[in-house]
């Protein structure tokens, strides 16, 4: 619904609503039964993304009120709930002025329409008798969207009028204004509570002054009804598009966007959450974000950025530097002595500014520290070996570290406090974010986000044996259960590959096995890192 109409049509389409104040004054001057001249003030921005719109919004705006063109636009204004024009009282289009802004994308305007009209007042009980009469009331939409009425009237009776009779006749005429529900052509469509009430009297000029406010609670903005936004916020912005190669089949667009949301009263975190909601959360791709909260304009202006190809969101891809590893830990029971082993290698992952030589430049001792914080701190190293391919820029190590438990004094075979448990691996590939390659006849390929993840894996694998005074299956299961749990964390859509146990000629030692894929709860790729298998 619209704020104001001509001829039916909102001249604002498209844009936002104005604020809207009216001042209403009765002058006798020229008129001992009065004129009223009512005033409606309107002030908005108009709003676009370069001088080209502004400029034809700003001439549409002012065709809509050259009443001097088309004579009918006076006769035909109405502003929703306050007041509609016709042939006895004239809406006069009086003054429409631009102001020049600063502020990207936003052309303030003022506009104020004026409506004169007569006022009947029944001249009796010497009415001539007074001077100097006046009735102001003035009323305001702030941009909360509360409204406020300010009554001031006063009179004083003329030189020849002395004594009490002359109070009384003062009295008398400002009672009689206080009465009318309608003043000019302006009637009052709800009623406000009263908030302040005066009368002075001059002692001296026997000059009688009456004000009053009636406004609403407006501490709950839901009762001011504002007529722009939503609860008072306020959302203005602009998009700029451009090509990074119009020449190419398939160029990326940038789009930038700027803007400001403005709320009275409200915190950074107010006005962050209704830009999430009322703009941000409809995007895709959204990058290279920022925003700058100011507490003395309760507003934030903001800024971000999409790239696309054929109106679909892409995404630069990360760079990174990916360890993939497995752990296996064994236990020599003759020897007393559990064994640690990690596998793994390194490789580049979808490159963009690092190279082979970011690679290449890893150094063994970082290498040797991961693989020891992999498999824990007590291991004493027995054997590391390190194989680089600079050509191809990957790196495969394999480090085994052993613990001697020959002063444990116990008997029964037992791997992490495990009674029976000889050996377990545990290998795992994350989901990683996948990209695709978009050809670019005579121009340089496009590496394009797919914005979704391939499927991580997880393969875990207990070996246990027989012993006295416990049960080597029911421990086996125990602590499989325990790993699958461990590592599920985090994990959706988690599909069973296989799953087995497979038992020794004599049945007194098991293998179990356990194999399944997953999607990530959040992309593997974030910042740089690979996500944990915990």
């Amino acid at each position: 619904m619209s704020l104001i109409k001509v001829n039916g049509l909102n001249p604002f389409s498209g844009q936002s609503d104005p604020y809207l104040s009216m001042d209403s004054q009765i002058t006798y001057e020229n008129n001992s039964n009065g004129q009223i001249q009512n005033t409606y003030t309107l002030q908005g921005n108009l709003t676009g993304c370069d001088k080209n719109t502004l400029a034809q919004l700003r001439d549409d705006l002012i065709n809509s009120f050259d009443w001097k063109k088309d004579t009918s636009i006076p006769s035909n204004i109405e502003i929703s709930g306050v007041i509609t024009s016709n042939e006895n009282n004239k809406l006069i289009p009086s003054s429409l002025n631009f102001e020049s802004s600063n502020y990207i994308g936003a052309l303030p305007y003022t506009l104020t329409l004026d409506l004169f009209t007569g006022y009947e007042y029944d001249d009796q009980n010497g009415e001539e008798k007074l001077i100097f009469k006046t009735h102001t009331e003035t009323t305001t939409i702030d941009e909360k969207g509360c409204t406020s009425i300010n009554t001031n009237i006063s009179c004083r009776p003329n030189e020849n009028l002395t004594g009490c009779n002359s109070i009384e006749l003062s009295n008398q005429w400002i009672k009689s204004q206080l009465g009318k529900a309608k003043i000019g052509a302006i009637t009052r469509t709800k009623s406000l509570p009263l908030q302040d009430e005066s009368l002075t009297i001059n002692p001296i000029t026997s000059e009688i002054s009456y004000s009053s406010i009636h406004a609403q609670e407006c501490n709950n903005t839901a009762a001011g009804g504002a007529p722009n936004g939503s609860d008072g916020f306020q959302l203005a912005f602009c998009t700029e598009e451009s090509n990074d190669n119009v020449s190419c089949p398939n160029s990326v667009t940038k789009t930038v966007n700027n803007g400001e949301v403005y709320k009275s009263g409200a915190s950074e975190n107010e006005l962050l959450e209704y830009l999430n909601d009322n703009l941000l959360s409809e995007y895709k791709g959204v990058i290279n974000f920022s925003a700058n909260y100011s507490s003395s304009q309760d507003n934030i202006t903001f800024s971000f950025e999409q790239k696309t190809v054929n109106g679909e969101p892409v995404f630069e891809p990360k760079d990174l530097i990916l360890n993939n590893y497995s752990i296996s830990k064994s236990k020599d029971h003759d020897a007393k002595t559990e064994s640690t082993t990690i596998n793994g290698d390194y490789s580049l992952l979808n490159p963009v500014n690092k190279t082979k030589a970011s690679l290449n430049s890893l150094q063994d001792s970082t290498i040797k520290a991961t693989a020891k914080s992999l498999a824990g701190p007590k291991g004493a190293l027995q054997s590391s070996s390190i194989t680089r391919n600079t050509g191809q820029g990957s790196i495969q190590y394999s480090y085994n570290f052993s613990t001697d438990e020959t002063n444990n004094g116990s008997e029964t075979p037992s791997l992490n406090g495990v009674s029976g448990l000889q050996s377990y691996s545990l290998s795992y590939t994350p989901a990683i974010v996948q990209y695709k390659t978009i050809p670019n006849l005579n121009c340089d390929d496009l590496i394009v986000k797919q914005n979704y993840n391939n499927r991580g894996s997880i393969n875990i694998s207990v070996n246990a044996m027989s012993g006295s005074g416990y049960n080597f299956l029911s421990n086996a299961r125990n602590f499989m259960n325990d790993l699958i749990n461990s590592t599920n964390t985090n994990k959706l859509d988690i599909r069973l590959n296989s799953s087995g146990e497979n038992f020794s000629e004599t049945r007194d030692s098991v293998n179990l096995e356990y194999s399944a894929t997953f999607r990530s709860k959040n992309s593997s790729v974030g910042g740089g890192t690979i996500t944990s298998m915990y």
